[in-house]
């Protein structure tokens, strides 16, 4: 029987090297015993299976004792019939598709042409039958170099409507059929998943996912479960989509991987842990999140402390907790760098699980702010715990706050990343960071609440010799001061503004929200979600830009710690699909549906609250979105630090643009009543996104605009923000 092989891909290809090795799939199930597989080639694009002995790995650049290397035997390959089905939406534009060419020439170059066919096809908002099946490598290859990006996204266009839907070609080929899915973009439209996956099952149809830059959509997800096949998420590089290709390309003639194991061991980083494996001197980068079991770790309740308006000369007191986590400590000193600020007992020994109760005490000499670091010293993991005091308004006596990195001499590349680091105040206190180059004449702002110690800069494409940087304390806190005032009021939900809009946003209804809301004037950036939940799942790493990669319950457990850690009451109880709110509740929960819509117009009814939508598309720019959202016209295929565009009059940033936001609701139809307070259904089987997102064209960035999906998905599109009633 013939079977249907659809490879949703990423992939870009350059000139083949001579060998390569490609790890994945890493399973840190019964850590510290880790698995993973892999595929290395020879020179000839062969699979090759070594042992243990020819093989290395170090996590984190730590050397692991490999325990097992097991390798399938080989079975003859496969000949293909494969379609290539490239996405040519707007959101294609610049560096995607030139990966996506490089991609599907890789595919072309790879096959042996002659026993085996090669068809193209693209897609946006219609279907484009580029290249018929054949056996004539350069006709295939004038068909990828003529794509060019514009319009939509409509995965039912890309597989199965006529007239050149990808399921449709791949009917006539003659061997194990294989279509190639390229795309970097969520679908404008849900697609009618079962209908494709009864195709592909009627055709004996295995699909592949390949996504570049963000995670695969929950919609290709079922669409590669549903058939037997595998997704590969978050093709970046050019190195990346060939070695995803030949694990492709391998799969689909009938090769597997070799598994390897070796045993891992506890860490003192949270996050990702960076997994590299060499054969020949060739390796294989990847990470898993490392499960919250392997972090060791004093964890300190509260994780700082601030001794507010002290009474000079007088000692006061507070309580801390300290908590061994994942490995026991021996605790040998605690020393600190200020003598006003003393700690006991200074040493002991935790097992882990185990807790104990240190008192911090403060003697000020003036009113004045101060700054303590202390470190306690132990073997396994070097850990500061911070503290400070002082009035309100009152500068320090004593300058603390120092730039540690860059401090003069240092020769940046242009375009390179660097680490800006600072000391003087605690972790969680807010800096203003800025940087010069013409000797501190103009200053521009790098961020207004840095915190963490530490700040990732891009350096600019600005060749200078007089360039200065600088740290000022007293900066805006986005966490202390991020919420703000959303009076009550009525509006009309709905598609108001002058673009025709979509069906989901109509009719046009009367809703009243009868009190006032606070509401974060910002969305819930990395640094506050790893603050509150101790990960950061995000695919675009730095602390001010939003956080992504986070399912609705994510966001519902993360209001709930949130509220525990304030002292509010928790809004949602209930477990697994069954979460309730508590709306009389003091404490933080998402906002309805409702709310958001209200939040985001402010008073307004065009089609966002700076103006009308004026180009629908990704290009040319819209200029009313561009003052206001990030968008696929000019976030550069990413999400954007959060506040750097215009607010509205409620002082709401990124209300269109920059990340999908989950709303409370269950998604429905509207209808025409006039309501007050609504809340969505009390059922459904998808929750609400609002606000468009960074790979999103403007159309799709409106307020009015609507889209849901389940609330386990997880995409590098969507975070959230949250509220509290007053």
């Amino acid at each position: 029987m013939k079977s249907l092989l659809i490879l949703c891909m990423l992939l870009s290809a350059q000139t083949l090297y001579s060998q390569s090795i490609n790890l994945f799939d890493i399973d840190a199930t019964n850590f510290p015993a880790m698995k993973a597989k892999f595929y290395a080639f020879d020179a000839t694009d062969n699979q090759v299976r070594p042992s243990a002995s020819e093989l290395s790995l170090r996590e984190g650049g730590i050397q692991r004792t490999i325990t097992s290397v097991s390798c399938p035997p080989s079975v003859p390959p496969k000949a293909l019939s494969s379609v290539l089905v490239i996405d040519v939406s707007g959101s294609m534009l610049g560096l995607n598709i030139i990966l996506a060419r490089a991609a599907a020439i890789a595919w072309v170059n790879g096959l042996p042409l002659g026993k085996s066919e090669c068809a193209i096809t693209s897609f946006d908002g219609s279907n484009y039958l580029n290249q018929d099946f054949t056996t004539n490598r350069a006709k295939l290859l004038n068909a990828i170099n003529t794509l060019r990006a514009q319009g939509g996204t409509d995965y039912d266009v890309a597989l199965i409507k006529p007239m050149a839907g990808g399921l449709l070609v791949s009917k006539t080929g003659k061997y194990t059929k294989v279509l190639v899915f390229i795309s970097d973009g969520q679908p404008n439209y849900e697609p009618n998943t079962s209908m494709i996956i009864s195709e592909a099952q009627n055709q004996g149809c295995v699909i592949y996912a390949v996504t570049l830059g963000m995670p695969a959509p929950q919609s290709l997800k079922a669409i590669a479960a549903g058939t037997g096949g595998q997704v590969f998420e978050n093709v970046t590089t050019i190195r990346e989509a060939e070695d995803v290709y030949r694990t492709i390309l391998q799969v689909a003639q009938g090769g597997s991987p070799c598994t390897i194991e070796w045993q891992s061991n506890v860490s003192c980083q949270a996050g990702n842990t960076n997994v590299e494996l060499e054969w020949q001197s060739q390796s294989a980068k990847t990470s898993y999140q490392s499960p919250q079991s392997t972090i060791a770790k004093l964890e300190f309740n509260p994780k700082s402390i601030k001794f507010a308006d002290p009474q000079v000369g007088v000692r006061t007191e507070q309580k801390i907790t300290v908590t061994a986590r994942n490995a026991d400590f021996n605790i040998t000193n605690i020393t600190s760098n200020n003598g006003g600020f003393d700690i006991t007992p200074k040493n002991f020994t935790l097992t882990k699980g185990q807790s104990i109760e240190l008192t911090v005490s403060y003697v000020p000499a003036d009113s004045g702010f101060n700054y303590c670091r202390f470190e306690i010293e132990n073997t396994l993991c070097q850990t500061p715990f911070f503290a400070s005091g002082g009035w309100r308004g009152k500068k320090p006596l004593i300058q603390t706050l120092k730039l540690i990195h860059p401090n003069g001499g240092e020769v940046f590349v242009a375009g390179s990343d660097t680490v800006i680091t600072w000391e003087g105040v605690g972790p969680d206190a807010p800096v203003k960071l800025e940087y010069s180059t013409n000797n501190g004449t103009n200053w521009v702002t790098l961020s207004e609440s840095a915190t963490s110690l530490s700040y990732t800069w891009r350096v600019p494409r600005t060749a200078s010799s007089q360039c200065l940087a600088r740290v000022t304390a007293d900066a805006k806190s986005g966490a202390e001061n991020g919420m703000v005032l959303i009076p009550y009021g009525t509006f009309q939900m709905g598609n108001t503004g002058a673009y025709s809009g979509f069906s989901a946003e109509k009719p046009v209804r009367s809703v009243t929200i009868s009190r006032d809301f606070l509401m974060s004037a910002y969305e819930i950036t990395q640094k506050q979600y790893e603050e509150v939940m101790g990960t950061n799942p995000s695919s675009f790493k730095g602390e001010n830009l939003p956080v992504e990669t986070v399912s609705w319950y994510d966001a519902v457990e993360y209001c709930n710690k949130l509220s525990e850690m304030e002292g509010l009451d928790k809004c949602y109880s209930g477990s697994g699909t069954n979460i309730v709110c508590d709306w009389d509740a003091n404490g933080y929960r998402l906002p309805t549906e409702a709310e958001w819509e209200y939040a985001a117009k402010a008073g307004t009814t065009t089609d966002f609250y700076s103006g009308s939508l004026t180009n629908e598309d990704c290009t040319p720019i819209d200029g009313n979105l561009d003052k206001i959202g990030w968008y696929c016209g000019n976030a550069n295929f990413e999400t954007q630090e959060v506040g750097k565009k215009a607010p509205n009059v409620f002082g709401l940033y990124d209300m269109s643009g920059n990340v999908l936001e989950w709303c409370w609701d269950w998604y429905a139809d509207y209808t025409n009543t006039p309501e007050t307070d609504p809340k969505g259904p009390i059922t459904g089987s998808v929750r609400v996104w609002r606000g468009g997102s960074w790979n999103f064209n403007a159309r799709s960035c409106r307020s009015a605009f609507r889209y849901h999906d389940d609330a386990f998905s997880r995409f590098n599109s969507i975070g959230f923000r949250v509220v509290r009633p007053l």
